[in-house]
């Protein structure tokens, strides 16, 4: 490992002990942010003190707003899919943990800096989450980012627990920026912001002569209801390890229609649409479409619209809930 890499990660090591010291899982919680806007892009790096809903202490940083509100709404929600909720999570995180967690990666590098745990909850290690895959040690370029960013978190936790915020409470918003007419660094608190639900593009379909030999396709009375969700299990492909996707299929009696199972790093979107096909050319249009995920419901609003299906949006469908039950149980078995 180079030399100024090396000192990059002894930098970050360094913050992060130094914040630790601080215990402020004590103090602050998973949905208190903290708001670190860089110096030289503006882009707003949002941490997060993790200590309370999880089982380990750590610090995630997200890469924007939109990426915690994502996270929080997602760790907060009731999780009837079974999904490994905080593996889907898009950020970095610092995590005190067991030896036996430690990634060789990770270890090489603590071996490295002459730094170790002792006991469960003592070593202190940095992964990057991206949705869909599992946690991997983050990058040269990321632990560059990732100490400035902790050094400027450093800065804004000794102003809490050094008293010089007075009007800072526990869940509102602080934030640090660098004031360009100043000169200096500035920490001030805020009320806490909305946190931003996602929005999805509708997908246009194109009526080529594909998608009108599908409009002519004959019309079938059943009802598919339709979801898809993160399993609580890994694979592998081409050596990257990944959480699939299960995209579910049934009809009104509870009958499974398709099964598939996607990967983050495929064209989830062409994926759903082959299933809609398979499933129209060997049984008819369906009467009505029923999704449970908003993201689905826009991909399929405007192919629903122009063959004539009823797509309509319901939070959540027992039916469904009780065959991927069924299908993850068969599946880890």
């Amino acid at each position: 490992m180079e030399r100024s890499i090396l000192e990059q990660w002894a930098k970050l090591y360094h913050f992060t002990r130094e914040i630790s010291a601080l215990e402020p899982w004590e103090r602050l919680s998973e949905a208190d942010a903290l708001v670190y806007e860089q110096k030289a892009t503006g882009k707003e790096l949002v941490f997060s003190i993790l200590g309370n809903e999880c089982p380990f202490c750590g610090i995630a940083c997200y890469p924007s707003w939109t990426a915690f509100s994502k996270a929080r709404l997602r760790l907060d929600g009731e999780n009837v899919r079974q999904e490994p909720v905080f593996m889907l999570q898009d950020a970095m995180i610092g995590i005190w943990g067991a030896r036996k967690d430690v990634s060789k990666d990770n270890y090489e590098i603590i071996k490295a800096l002459g730094l170790r745990g002792h006991g469960d909850g003592s070593w202190l290690y940095f992964e990057k989450y991206a949705e869909g895959f599992y946690p991997a040690t983050i990058s040269e370029a990321e632990v560059e980012e990732l100490a400035d960013a902790m050094g400027n978190l450093h800065m804004m936790m000794r102003a809490i627990y050094e008293n010089r915020l007075p009007d800072y409470k526990p869940g509102m918003m602080l934030l640090r920026w660098y004031d360009e007419k100043t000169k200096l660094y500035m920490t001030h608190p805020f009320p806490m912001q909305k946190l931003a639900k996602p929005s999805y593009p509708v997908i246009h379909v194109e009526e080529n002569d594909y998608f009108r030999s599908t409009a002519d396709l004959p019309k079938a009375a059943y009802t598919l209801s339709l979801d898809w969700s993160y399993l609580p299990f890994t694979t592998k492909d081409g050596g990257q390890e990944f959480f699939p996707k299960l995209l579910l299929g049934i009809d009104q009696e509870g009958m499974i229609l398709f099964s598939d199972l996607l990967a983050p790093n495929k064209n989830q979107i062409n994926m759903v649409f082959n299933a809609m096909d398979q499933l129209f050319r060997s049984a008819g249009k369906p009467k009505a479409i029923r999704v449970c995920d908003r993201e689905l419901e826009a991909i399929l609003s405007e192919f629903c619209q122009k063959l004539g299906i009823r797509l309509s949006y319901t939070k959540t469908l027992s039916s469904l809930n009780r065959v991927r039950k069924m299908f993850i149980a068969h599946m880890t078995k």
